[in-house]
Protein backbone atom coordinates (compact mmCIF):
# COMPACT_ATOMS: atom_id res chain seq x y z
CA UNK A 1 0.00 0.00 0.00
CA UNK A 2 2.82 2.33 0.89
CA UNK A 3 4.43 1.78 -2.51
CA UNK A 4 1.10 2.34 -4.22
CA UNK A 5 0.55 5.53 -2.26
CA UNK A 6 4.00 6.84 -3.16
CA UNK A 7 3.42 5.97 -6.80
CA UNK A 8 0.09 7.82 -6.78
CA UNK A 9 1.74 10.87 -5.24
CA UNK A 10 4.50 10.76 -7.84
CA UNK A 11 1.96 10.61 -10.68
CA UNK A 12 0.06 13.51 -9.14
CA UNK A 13 3.27 15.54 -8.75
CA UNK A 14 4.24 14.91 -12.39
CA UNK A 15 0.77 15.98 -13.49
CA UNK A 16 0.96 19.19 -11.43
CA UNK A 17 4.44 20.00 -12.73
CA UNK A 18 3.28 19.27 -16.28
CA UNK A 19 0.27 21.59 -16.00
CA UNK A 20 2.39 24.27 -14.32
CA UNK A 21 4.97 23.95 -17.07
CA UNK A 22 2.35 24.42 -19.75
CA UNK A 23 0.95 27.45 -17.93
CA UNK A 24 4.42 28.94 -17.40
CA UNK A 25 5.35 28.30 -21.02
CA UNK A 26 2.22 30.08 -22.15
CA UNK A 27 2.85 32.98 -19.78
CA UNK A 28 6.41 33.37 -20.99
CA UNK A 29 5.47 33.02 -24.63
CA UNK A 30 2.54 35.40 -24.60
CA UNK A 31 4.43 38.72 -24.45
CA UNK A 32 6.34 37.84 -27.62
CA UNK A 33 3.21 36.72 -29.43
CA UNK A 34 1.05 39.54 -28.18
CA UNK A 35 -1.48 39.24 -30.99
CA UNK A 36 -4.57 37.06 -30.56
CA UNK A 37 -4.23 35.44 -33.96
CA UNK A 38 -7.64 33.79 -33.88
CA UNK A 39 -9.36 37.15 -33.45
CA UNK A 40 -6.90 39.15 -35.54
CA UNK A 41 -6.84 39.87 -39.25
CA UNK A 42 -3.03 40.02 -39.16
CA UNK A 43 -1.40 38.04 -41.95
CA UNK A 44 1.18 35.38 -41.11
CA UNK A 45 3.59 35.97 -43.98
CA UNK A 46 5.45 33.16 -45.70
CA UNK A 47 8.75 34.71 -44.67
CA UNK A 48 10.96 32.01 -46.17
CA UNK A 49 9.42 32.55 -49.62
CA UNK A 50 9.70 36.33 -49.39
CA UNK A 51 13.36 36.28 -48.32
CA UNK A 52 15.64 37.57 -51.06
CA UNK A 53 12.79 38.95 -53.18
CA UNK A 54 12.46 42.45 -51.68
CA UNK A 55 14.55 45.49 -52.50
CA UNK A 56 14.84 47.57 -49.30
CA UNK A 57 14.27 50.78 -51.25
CA UNK A 58 10.88 49.44 -52.36
CA UNK A 59 9.95 49.02 -48.69
CA UNK A 60 10.21 52.77 -48.06
CA UNK A 61 7.18 55.05 -47.92
CA UNK A 62 6.90 56.86 -51.25
CA UNK A 63 5.36 60.14 -52.33
CA UNK A 64 2.54 58.19 -54.00
CA UNK A 65 1.78 56.48 -50.68
CA UNK A 66 1.31 59.84 -48.95
CA UNK A 67 -0.62 61.94 -51.43
CA UNK A 68 -0.85 65.76 -51.67
CA UNK A 69 0.67 68.02 -49.05
CA UNK A 70 3.78 65.94 -48.40
CA UNK A 71 7.24 66.74 -49.74
CA UNK A 72 10.74 65.30 -49.37
CA UNK A 73 12.31 66.29 -46.06
CA UNK A 74 15.85 66.58 -44.74
CA UNK A 75 17.54 63.28 -45.63
CA UNK A 76 19.87 63.63 -42.62
CA UNK A 77 16.92 62.86 -40.35
CA UNK A 78 16.81 59.35 -41.81
CA UNK A 79 19.46 58.22 -39.34
CA UNK A 80 17.18 59.14 -36.40
CA UNK A 81 14.45 56.60 -37.09
CA UNK A 82 13.46 53.77 -34.76
CA UNK A 83 15.22 50.97 -36.67
CA UNK A 84 18.37 50.26 -34.67
CA UNK A 85 17.52 52.78 -31.96
CA UNK A 86 17.49 51.97 -28.23
CA UNK A 87 14.18 50.67 -26.89
CA UNK A 88 13.26 52.51 -23.68
CA UNK A 89 16.97 52.98 -23.01
CA UNK A 90 17.82 49.35 -23.79
CA UNK A 91 20.13 48.44 -26.66
CA UNK A 92 18.59 45.85 -29.01
CA UNK A 93 21.25 44.36 -31.24
CA UNK A 94 20.46 44.76 -34.93
CA UNK A 95 20.98 41.63 -37.06
CA UNK A 96 23.86 41.41 -39.51
CA UNK A 97 22.97 43.75 -42.40
CA UNK A 98 23.14 42.75 -46.06
CA UNK A 99 22.19 46.21 -47.32
CA UNK A 100 22.61 49.82 -46.32
CA UNK A 101 19.98 51.11 -43.90
CA UNK A 102 17.79 52.79 -46.49
CA UNK A 103 15.70 55.77 -45.42
CA UNK A 104 13.23 58.32 -46.76
CA UNK A 105 12.07 61.45 -44.96
CA UNK A 106 8.83 63.29 -45.69
CA UNK A 107 7.41 66.53 -44.30
CA UNK A 108 3.80 67.75 -44.25
CA UNK A 109 3.78 71.36 -45.38
CA UNK A 110 0.53 72.08 -43.54
CA UNK A 111 1.59 71.21 -39.98
CA UNK A 112 5.31 70.39 -40.03
CA UNK A 113 4.74 66.68 -39.30
CA UNK A 114 7.50 64.36 -40.45
CA UNK A 115 7.67 60.74 -41.48
CA UNK A 116 10.88 58.74 -41.27
CA UNK A 117 10.73 55.51 -43.25
CA UNK A 118 13.52 52.92 -42.96
CA UNK A 119 14.29 49.49 -44.38
CA UNK A 120 17.16 47.08 -43.87
CA UNK A 121 17.91 43.66 -45.35
CA UNK A 122 19.53 41.27 -42.88
CA UNK A 123 21.34 37.98 -43.18
CA UNK A 124 18.40 35.69 -42.30
CA UNK A 125 14.63 36.05 -42.36
CA UNK A 126 14.57 34.41 -38.92
CA UNK A 127 16.87 37.17 -37.67
CA UNK A 128 14.42 39.80 -38.94
CA UNK A 129 11.58 38.09 -37.06
CA UNK A 130 13.68 37.77 -33.91
CA UNK A 131 14.67 41.44 -33.99
CA UNK A 132 11.04 42.59 -34.15
CA UNK A 133 10.19 40.13 -31.38
CA UNK A 134 13.06 41.46 -29.23
CA UNK A 135 11.86 45.03 -29.72
CA UNK A 136 8.34 44.00 -28.70
CA UNK A 137 9.70 42.24 -25.61
CA UNK A 138 11.72 45.34 -24.67
CA UNK A 139 8.54 47.41 -24.71
CA UNK A 140 6.48 45.06 -22.55
CA UNK A 141 7.39 46.63 -19.20
CA UNK A 142 8.14 50.11 -20.51
CA UNK A 143 5.49 52.69 -19.66
CA UNK A 144 7.86 55.63 -19.18
CA UNK A 145 11.52 56.36 -19.73
CA UNK A 146 13.82 59.37 -19.85
CA UNK A 147 16.02 60.65 -22.62
CA UNK A 148 18.50 63.47 -22.69
CA UNK A 149 17.64 66.55 -24.76
CA UNK A 150 20.17 69.39 -24.74
CA UNK A 151 21.56 68.28 -21.40
CA UNK A 152 18.17 67.85 -19.72
CA UNK A 153 16.25 64.68 -18.89
CA UNK A 154 12.90 64.57 -20.67
CA UNK A 155 10.17 62.14 -19.58
CA UNK A 156 8.64 60.05 -22.36
CA UNK A 157 5.49 57.95 -21.95
CA UNK A 158 5.24 54.77 -24.00
CA UNK A 159 1.84 53.29 -24.87
CA UNK A 160 0.53 50.61 -27.19
CA UNK A 161 -1.37 51.87 -30.23
CA UNK A 162 -4.07 49.27 -29.51
CA UNK A 163 -4.90 48.37 -33.10
CA UNK A 164 -4.99 45.32 -35.30
CA UNK A 165 -1.59 44.91 -37.00
CA UNK A 166 -1.32 44.09 -40.72
CA UNK A 167 1.12 41.22 -40.14
CA UNK A 168 1.99 39.00 -37.18
CA UNK A 169 5.71 39.87 -37.04
CA UNK A 170 4.97 43.45 -36.05
CA UNK A 171 5.28 45.91 -33.18
CA UNK A 172 4.09 49.50 -32.76
CA UNK A 173 4.14 52.20 -30.11
CA UNK A 174 3.35 55.79 -29.25
CA UNK A 175 6.03 57.88 -27.55
CA UNK A 176 4.72 61.12 -26.05
CA UNK A 177 6.69 63.90 -24.40
CA UNK A 178 6.47 67.70 -23.99
CA UNK A 179 8.16 67.90 -27.40
CA UNK A 180 5.34 66.07 -29.20
CA UNK A 181 4.20 62.65 -30.34
CA UNK A 182 5.92 59.81 -32.18
CA UNK A 183 3.78 56.98 -33.53
CA UNK A 184 5.82 54.21 -35.08
CA UNK A 185 5.70 50.63 -36.26
CA UNK A 186 8.18 47.96 -37.25
CA UNK A 187 7.62 44.70 -39.10
CA UNK A 188 9.55 41.83 -40.62
CA UNK A 189 8.80 41.06 -44.27
CA UNK A 190 10.98 38.24 -45.52
CA UNK A 191 14.56 39.20 -44.64
CA UNK A 192 13.78 42.93 -44.59
CA UNK A 193 12.96 44.96 -41.48
CA UNK A 194 10.57 47.82 -42.26
CA UNK A 195 10.03 50.80 -39.92
CA UNK A 196 7.69 53.78 -40.27
CA UNK A 197 7.71 56.68 -37.82
CA UNK A 198 5.40 59.71 -37.63
CA UNK A 199 6.60 62.73 -35.63
CA UNK A 200 4.51 65.81 -34.89
CA UNK A 201 3.08 68.02 -32.14
CA UNK A 202 -0.11 65.95 -32.13
CA UNK A 203 -1.03 62.36 -33.08
CA UNK A 204 -1.46 61.48 -36.78
CA UNK A 205 -4.85 61.28 -38.48
CA UNK A 206 -6.70 58.08 -37.64
CA UNK A 207 -5.55 55.18 -39.77
CA UNK A 208 -2.60 56.96 -41.41
CA UNK A 209 0.06 54.56 -40.11
CA UNK A 210 -1.98 51.52 -41.19
CA UNK A 211 -2.58 53.01 -44.64
CA UNK A 212 1.15 53.50 -45.12
CA UNK A 213 1.91 49.98 -43.91
CA UNK A 214 -0.65 48.55 -46.31
CA UNK A 215 0.74 50.52 -49.25
CA UNK A 216 4.25 49.25 -48.53
CA UNK A 217 3.07 45.67 -48.03
CA UNK A 218 1.08 45.63 -51.25
CA UNK A 219 4.20 46.77 -53.07
CA UNK A 220 6.74 44.36 -51.55
CA UNK A 221 4.49 41.34 -50.90
CA UNK A 222 1.85 41.54 -53.65
CA UNK A 223 1.03 37.85 -53.49
CA UNK A 224 -0.15 38.31 -49.91
CA UNK A 225 -1.79 41.72 -50.01
CA UNK A 226 -3.60 41.89 -53.36
CA UNK A 227 -6.41 39.83 -54.78
CA UNK A 228 -4.85 36.63 -56.10
CA UNK A 229 -1.50 38.39 -56.37
CA UNK A 230 -2.81 40.69 -59.12
CA UNK A 231 -1.66 44.31 -59.29
CA UNK A 232 -4.53 46.32 -57.73
CA UNK A 233 -3.99 49.12 -60.28
CA UNK A 234 -5.37 46.80 -62.96
CA UNK A 235 -8.58 46.06 -61.07
CA UNK A 236 -11.70 48.13 -60.42
CA UNK A 237 -12.90 48.21 -56.76
CA UNK A 238 -16.42 48.97 -57.98
CA UNK A 239 -16.45 45.65 -59.82
CA UNK A 240 -14.54 43.58 -57.27
CA UNK A 241 -15.53 44.42 -53.67
CA UNK A 242 -12.72 42.18 -52.40
CA UNK A 243 -10.30 44.98 -53.26
CA UNK A 244 -11.49 46.84 -50.18
CA UNK A 245 -9.95 44.13 -47.98
CA UNK A 246 -6.48 45.18 -46.82
CA UNK A 247 -5.27 41.76 -45.72
CA UNK A 248 -5.88 38.14 -46.62
CA UNK A 249 -4.83 34.74 -45.42
CA UNK A 250 -1.27 34.27 -46.55
CA UNK A 251 -0.43 31.24 -48.68
CA UNK A 252 1.95 28.96 -46.87
CA UNK A 253 1.77 31.22 -43.81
Amino acid sequence: KRLGSQTSRLILLVAIVGVSGVALGYALGYPLRYVDYEASSAVALDQASLAGTIEPTAALVSAEDLGPGWAAGDAALGSFGVLGADVCGEVIETPTPLSPREAAVWVDGTNGARIISQALRVDRWKAAEEYVSDVAAGLEECDTYFREVEGEQVKVTSTDLDRDPPVTDHVDRRYQSPEGVQDWSMMAVGDVIVAIQYLAATPPPDGLLRELEDEVLRRIAPGEFTVGGVDPATLDPAVDPALTTTSTTAPGG
